[in-house]
Formats: C-alpha cells, structure tokens, sequence
C-alpha cells in the first residue's frame, strides 16, 4: 500500500520502495483457497498468448472492499502482474 514519504517503519511493520516498471492488472474474485488458482488463471489465460514475459519484480494483490454481504467468503483483489515486453529481453 502507498504511505506517505514521512512514514518510518516501525519493526513490526516493514516498508520497501518497488521498482518501477509496467503491470497487468487483473480484477479478480476468489475465495481465500483459491487465491492460488485465480494467479494460475491470470498468468495462464493473459500472460503466456500476450506479448509480455514474467518481470521479475515483485507482482501484488490489492484487496478491495466488498459491498455485497450475499458473496460470502469471496474476496475481490486486483493481482498486480509484473511484465515486461518480450523485445526488452534482447
């Protein structure tokens, strides 16, 4: 999550600044066990027909808030995949 430059971690909570570079951003609901298989389905259903390659900077999750109590345990998260263009590996 983002913090505000005068932030100091406090060594219960630590903070690391990510590399900058391009994200495919995927909107997903999952159930907590099926974290897993909603990052199998990303990488397999977008990433391997894409143009792009795995980067190998940190990917994320943000988890969003849900306003409809009838989903149960589904969570919603946007994965955050780090990619880069096939031709930067040249």
């Amino acid at each position: 999550m983002p913090v505000a430059e005068d932030v100091n971690a406090d060594g219960v909570v630590d903070m690391q600044r990510l590399p900058a570079g391009p994200y495919a951003v995927f909107r997903a609901r999952f159930t907590r066990v099926m974290s897993l298989v909603a990052w199998e389905q990303f990488m397999q259903n977008w990433l391997v027909p894409s143009e792009y390659q795995l980067d190998f900077r940190p990917s994320d999750e943000i988890y969003l808030p849900i306003r409809d109590n009838s989903l149960g345990d589904t969570l919603v998260a946007d994965l955050c995949l780090s990619i880069r263009d096939e031709s930067s590996l040249m």
